[in-house]
C-alpha cells in the first residue's frame, strides 16, 4: 500500500528519534491508512488526494530525515579520533596506533593548529586526508618501486545534525574509507561513520517497499563493478606473496584457494597486516611461511552469538586495528548469485565484515562484492564522470529538479 509525497514528509519530519522510530510510525500510517479521499460534509463532494509517491522518492525523502548522530558508534568512537601531522615519521605514526589498537588516523596540514584543541568557528577543515595502519605498513614492505606511491585517502568530513542521505552522497561519489563526523560549530572530529554503519542503519529500514524493492532482488541482476575480478593466491604461496598481491593491486582482500581443488579456504584481508608486528616470527619469515599457516594463525575463541551481536553493533562506527568481532582469516564470508542483497547485506552485518566472496556450489570463488557496492545501490547515481544518470535515485533527481550531466550534479532551471 503506498502514500503520497506530502504524508511520507509529514510522517518523518513529526516522528522523534532514528531510523528505528521513522519507520515505524510509517508502518503505523501504513497500517491504518486513511480513505484514498476525504469527503466534505455539508456538500457531499469528494475531493481526490495527491498522487501516490514512487520507491525512489519516498527512500530519498526517508534518508534525508535520518540524522548522522543516530548512527551506531558515533558516540562510542572518541577514544579511536586520532590526528597526525604531515611531518610525523611513518615509524612513529605506525608505533602509535599500533599500541593505541587504531586503525586509521586524520591526517592534518603541519602549519594548522590542532583542530583537538583549538576552537574554530572555520567552515573549511584542516584535514588532507585519511591514513590506514595497514597502508603504512604495506608501504614500507613495499618501498623500493612504490616509494612515491600516495598513502592517504581523501577526507569528507560530515555534521551531526546531517543525514545519511549526505552520508551515501558522499560515498557515491567520492569513495573514501571512513566518513569524519565533526562538531557543529567547529572541525574538531568526534566520531566517524563507516560503511559497517551504514550497512546496519539502511537494515533497520527492511519491510519498507522503498528498500525492499531493491533489497530483495538477487544478487545475479545487479550489475557490480568488479565483482568478478576475484584476487587470489594458492596455498602453498608464502605471506610475502599476498602482501605483495595486496598492495600491487589495490584490494580489501586477497582469496586463498586450494591449488588442487580451487576451492576457497580462507582470505587474507588488508586489515590483518598487524598480525606481522604482532609476531616476530612471521614478520621474518615471511618469505618462507606459506599463506596457508597464517590464515590458521587465528586461533582465539568463538564468541557468544548474543556478544558477539553487541559487540559488532557498538563497534559498527569505531576504528579498532585488532578487531575481535570480525571474521577469522579461514572463515571467510561467502555468498551465492542466488541470495538477495538483503541477505548479503545481513551477512555482512552479523560477521561484521567489509566483503563476501561469491562462490558456486563447489566452493569455487566467481566473485567478490564488497559493502561498498552494496550501499551504492541505494545512493543516488555515481558521480563518476564514465556515468551519465540512471541507478535508484534517477527519477528522484528528476522529480526535485535535479540530473547528472558530465558526472556532476546539476540543478535544472
Amino acid at each position: 500500500m503506498q502514500m503520497d509525497l506530502r504524508k511520507v514528509e509529514e510522517i518523518v519530519n513529526d516522528s522523534k528519534g532514528g531510523i528505528i522510530e521513522k519507520k515505524e510510525a510509517i508502518v503505523s500510517t501504513l497500517s491504518n491508512p486513511n480513505p484514498n479521499s476525504d469527503t466534505d460534509s455539508d456538500a457531499g463532494v469528494s475531493i481526490p488526494t495527491t498522487p501516490s509517491v514512487d520507491a525512489a522518492s519516498a527512500l530519498q525523502l526517508f534518508l534525508d530525515h535520518i540524522p548522522i548522530s543516530s548512527i551506531p558508534g558515533i558516540h562510542n568512537s572518541p577514544s579511536t579520533v586520532l590526528v597526525v601531522r604531515t611531518q610525523e615519521c611513518v615509524k612513529d605514526v605506525i608505533k602509535m596506533l599500533y599500541e593505541k589498537n587504531v586503525s586509521g588516523a586524520l591526517v592534518a596540514d603541519g602549519l594548522e593548529p590542532d583542530p583537538t584543541t583549538t576552537f574554530t568557528t572555520s567552515f573549511s577543515h584542516p584535514y588532507v586526508g585519511f591514513i590506514s595502519f595497514s597502508n603504512m605498513v604495506l608501504w614500507t614492505l613495499q618501498i623500493g618501486e612504490l616509494a612515491a606511491s600516495f598513502m592517504w585517502d581523501p577526507v569528507f568530513p560530515v555534521k551531526r545534525d546531517q543525514t545519511l542521505f549526505h552520508v551515501l552522497l558522499l560515498l557515491s561519489k567520492h569513495r573514501p574509507s571512513v566518513v569524519p563526523v565533526t562538531q557543529h560549530s567547529s572541525s574538531k572530529v568526534v566520531g566517524f561513520v563507516t560503511e559497517n554503519s551504514v550497512n546496519h542503519v539502511l537494515l533497520q529500514s527492511s519491510g519498507l517497499e522503498w528498500f525492499d524493492s531493491i533489497a530483495d532482488k538477487p544478487l545475479s541482476d545487479f550489475r557490480f563493478d568488479h565483482n568478478d575480478q576475484v584476487v587470489s593466491i594458492y596455498n602453498d604461496q608464502t605471506i610475502a606473496d599476498a602482501v605483495h598481491v595486496l598492495w600491487k593491486k589495490k584490494v580489501c582482500a586477497v582469496a586463498v584457494v586450494k591449488r588442487q581443488t580451487e576451492k576457497l579456504i580462507g582470505c587474507v584481508r588488508v586489515s590483518d597486516i598487524h598480525r606481522l608486528l604482532a609476531d616476530d616470527r612471521i614478520f621474518t619469515d615471511r618469505e618462507d611461511t606459506s599463506v596457508e599457516k597464517f590464515i590458521h594463525i587465528d586461533t582465539g575463541p568463538a564468541l557468544d552469538d548474543i556478544d558477539h551481536d553487541l559487540g559488532a553493533l557498538i563497534s559498527a562506527g569505531t576504528l579498532v586495528l585488532k578487531d575481535k568481532f570480525g571474521p577469522r582469516m579461514d572463515s571467510p564470508v561467502t555468498n551465492m548469485e542466488k541470495d538477495t542483497l538483503k541477505e548479503a547485506m545481513k551477512n555482512l552485518a552479523e560477521k561484521k565484515s567489509d566483503f563476501s566472496f561469491l562462490v558456486d556450489e563447489c566452493g569455487r570463488v566467481k566473485g567478490v562484492l564488497t559493502l561498498r557496492d552494496m550501499l551504492v545501490e541505494f545512493a543516488p547515481p555515481c558521480m563518476d564522470s564514465r556515468i551519465d544518470g540512471g541507478g535508484f535515485f534517477d527519477m528522484a533527481l528528476k522529480e526535485s529538479g535535479c540530473t547528472i550531466k558530465d558526472g556532476t550534479m546539476v540543478q535544472l532551471k
